[in-house]
């Protein structure tokens, strides 16, 4: 694989009246040190409208990597939002092959441009590691379909 090669990604979900929803998702993907694998993701959940405007949001779900079994990991997540904005927690005990446990929190919101597209923004920050990502992208709503093309970036920050 070439270093200028585009990411490919590609999921699916169902999303049910109770409030349960579950997906499966499978991206290629490349680390610095070795070969290319296929990533897939699996997830469950419920969701819940509080009222007219908020809604809270549990699940778990797991992450394998073909051929590279030490970084497999699940997560257990909790969030709450409001309108368009959103926060959630994720929890790993054995994060991305570190081998200890994890904690992720993240923002997400989007902002209506057309009745069919928005500007949709994430921050999460991963802790011990002291990572962060960002990423910045328009979302398009087609029929039952909603497709994204964003702009993402991580940094991982020296401890002092």
């Amino acid at each position: 694989m070439q270093d200028d090669e585009l990411p490919v990604l590609a999921g699916v979900n169902i999303d049910f009246a109770s409030g349960l929803y579950a997906g499966l998702s499978a991206a290629r993907v490349r680390f610095d040190y070795t070969r290319s694998s296929a990533m897939a993701t699996a997830y469950a959940g419920y969701a819940r409208r509080l009222g007219r405007d908020w809604n809270v949001d549990a699940g778990v779900s797991a992450i394998r990597f073909n051929g590279l079994r030490n970084y497999d990991y699940h997560e257990v997540y909790a969030g709450a939002g409001v309108e368009r904005l959103g926060m959630r927690i994720s929890v790993s005990p054995h994060y991305f092959g570190v081998g200890g446990r994890t904690v992720y929190v993240e923002l997400n919101g989007s902002r209506a441009l057309t009745p069919e597209i928005d500007l949709v923004a994430h921050v999460g920050y991963l802790d011990p590691q002291a990572r962060s990502d960002v990423k910045v992208g328009l979302s398009a709503a087609i029929e039952a379909w909603t497709v994204q093309l964003a702009w993402s970036a991580t940094r991982f920050w020296p401890r002092a």
